[in-house]
């Protein structure tokens, strides 16, 4: 509507100076997708990406046209720089805004992206050419560095493209020869497209194709599809690196006449006996000897001087160390099991004639040493007339008899003997505290009015519970150990998201869950999902279809460092190795090993159940919907204890 004559208050009698025009950093944005926006869902989908470290502010301009507010220049030139962005898996177009130009004025028709070139000559796999071939589809940006543009087999370029235009999936180049190459584009980062003429304003079904059809066209016509996205994002995935030289980085590996030489340090000959000679390190000595082969009869003292010498006596030290102590022994008969009184004289006679040693402490050390030795001696000695010192023995009511080789004995024990064995076993009289199965006199031991004589059944239990409890109260800290650790949820590093997944079968009603959460270093939940799918022929497919899909939705939300954690150790085992597999789920886990390689840095771990409690629990809710549903920064009610539980756990 339009005013042609506005009364006298509704003049212009006021202007608006530029000095009261807003200094905000703005960026105007425009959804391609269909579903209404949500200014939260917006914002909590933006803030993990983007990371402005002062916050930004969302406004909802209406038509799918959304203005962000920025603290400064540098975070709207960053955002741009990271280019495409997406939501709802829609593409989103930014362009910087400056508030003098009315919002509908503006095209909204440029978006960066960085454009693989694959199949190109090996000899012409260049960036100037890979540029130059771009040129057909969009606006190429030719100030990108040459690091950034490696990829391998393929060059990357960044390209301004024109969003309302469809695709462009390679390219026809000619050879000198006349030879016809194709090229192949795919696109990173990639949102959704329509398969049917290859444009992002629309989906599959809003095309006028697939509309003037009726309905009768088949996916097998597709011109477009989902190859056109590219495996890696950006050059994280290193596949060209440059090897320095083996002298380059590493000096001190050059031999010492090398070194000599790019020093031109001349070689000093010797002048007289008396001359003093310049010392070699250790590196310039391994060196020599690498060189130059070292005869049988060399002299290593000769040639080398103290230096030689003194690393020679380092490696002996030891040795000769060890050979002095030998030899104290020997002269001390400390180890000598012969040792008589003649030996024990002579040491005698030589320590007196030594100050430093007491004579009177000496000879009392050397009586004790014989005393052992003779004791010893005794133990070790058996007698045929009274066998050996441990013999089989079997209980009887009068004692401890020989054992019958015609009777089957119910039990038989080892009888230790006393401290020494004296020659006629026969002297020993039997006593109570020699009874077998006694490893030691009991006499000796503890007071024999402390045993309890008889126990009944009923009080064994209590008794025993009283004296564990005696225990752990005299010994805490055994009693702290004996607890079993738990496991745990543990956050990740920061700048770091961990991704758990799970499954669960419900066999009655034929279906199974999956369950994904996303939570940064803090542990809180940035993104959460709950799925119900038909039910695989076995648990291990469950699992798979899981891990998948955690693959899936950190890549949608726009995560670079990932951690995958999951309680299936099969699947983890599968993920990790670099062997195909075999099993019926192999080609979800080819799926997961392609979707990876588009992050900048991803790991796989494995956890208990009781580390997954979040992811399992989303899995189980799965039978409450059977649509797949996605939280943002937010998980159902009935399952925000499980994470509060996480939460409390971390140290």
């Amino acid at each position: 509507m339009r005013i042609t004559s506005p009364s006298d208050r509704e003049g212009d009698d006021i202007c608006l100076t530029r000095d009261r025009c807003s200094t905000e950093n703005l960026i105007a944005a425009l959804f391609f997708t269909r579903r209404a926006l949500n200014m939260d869902a917006v914002g909590r989908t933006f803030k993990p990406l983007w990371r402005i470290e002062h916050g930004f502010t969302v406004s909802n301009e209406g038509a799918h046209k959304v203005l962000f507010s920025f603290g400064s220049s540098e975070d709207v030139d960053r955002v741009l720089s990271g280019e495409p962005w997406s939501f709802d898996k829609s593409l989103v177009v930014l362009q910087r805004y400056n508030r003098l130009t009315p919002l509908e004025d503006l095209a909204f028709d440029k978006a960066s992206f960085w454009v693989q070139v694959h199949n190109i000559p090996i000899g012409y796999r260049t960036k100037s050419v890979a540029e130059d071939i771009c040129e057909s589809i969009g606006e190429v940006d030719r100030s990108t560095i040459d690091s950034e543009c490696e990829g391998g087999n393929y060059i990357r370029v960044r390209v301004i493209l024109d969003v309302y235009q469809p695709l462009c999936r390679g390219r026809v180049i000619k050879m000198e020869n006349g030879e016809k190459v194709w090229v192949n584009f795919r696109y990173e980062r990639l949102p959704n497209i329509c398969y049917w003429c290859g444009c992002f304003d629309h989906s599959d079904k809003d095309c006028d194709i697939w509309i003037e059809s009726k309905g009768t066209l088949q996916t097998t016509s597709q011109q477009f599809g989902s190859w056109l996205r590219a495996n890696q994002t950006g050059p994280s995935k290193k596949n060209v690196v440059r090897v320095s030289g083996f002298y380059e980085d590493r000096p001190e590996n050059i031999s010492t006449r090398r070194r000599r030489e790019m020093k031109k340090v001349p070689v000093q000959t010797k002048t007289s006996e008396t001359a003093p000679q310049p010392e070699k390190d250790i590196s310039d000595m391994e060196a020599d000897f690498a060189e130059i082969p070292c005869t049988e009869h060399c002299d290593v003292t000769s040639q080398h001087g103290k230096s030689a010498s003194s690393v020679l006596e380092r490696e002996n030290m030891g040795e000769f160390f060890s050979r002095k102590i030998r030899e104290i022994d020997k002269d001390l008969g400390i180890y000598d099991n012969s040792t008589n009184s003649a030996q024990v004289e002579n040491i005698l006679s030589q320590k007196e004639t030594s100050p430093l040693f007491e004579l009177e402490k000496l000879r009392n050390e050397l009586e004790e040493n014989k005393c052992l030795q003779q004791s010893h001696n005794s133990i070790h000695t058996t007698n045929e007339s009274r066998g050996t010192p441990l013999q089989d023995k079997t209980n009887t009511p009068e004692g401890p008899v020989l054992a019958d080789a015609s009777l089957q004995a119910k039990w038989k024990r080892y009888l230790r003997t006393a401290d020494s064995f004296p020659d006629n076993k026969d002297d020993i009289p039997a006593t109570k505290d020699d009874k077998i199965g006694s490893k030691r006199s009991i006499s000796k031991l503890i007071d024999q009015s402390e045993l309890p004589t008889t126990c009944p059944m009923n009080h064994i239990l209590p008794l025993s519970k009283e004296r564990k409890i005696e225990f752990q109260n005299l010994h805490p800290a055994i009693r702290s150990a004996q607890h079993k650790n738990h496991t745990r949820w543990k956050p990740p590093e920061v700048d770091v998201y961990k991704v758990n997944y799970d499954g669960a079968i419900f066999a009655e009603q034929g279906r199974a869950g999956i369950g994904v959460v996303v939570r940064n270093s803090a542990g809180a939940v940035l993104a959460s999902l709950s799925q119900q799918v038909p039910l695989p022929s076995t648990v291990a497919q469950v699992e798979a279809m899981a891990a998948r899909k955690a693959v899936e939705l950190a890549l949608e939300s726009g995560f670079s460092k990932v951690i995958f954690e999951g309680d299936s150790d099969t699947i983890y085992r599968e993920l990790i190795s670099i062997d195909p597999s075999l099993a019926l789920h192999g080609h979800v886990i080819q799926d997961i090993r392609c979707l990876v390689s588009s992050f900048v840095s991803f790991n796989f771990t494995h956890v208990r159940r009781q580390g997954n409690n979040v992811a399992h629990a989303l899995a189980r809710w799965a039978i409450n919907s059977p649509n797949s549903t996605v939280w943002l920064e937010d998980v159902p009610l009935d399952i925000q204890y499980v994470v509060q539980a996480d939460l409390a756990s971390i140290d």
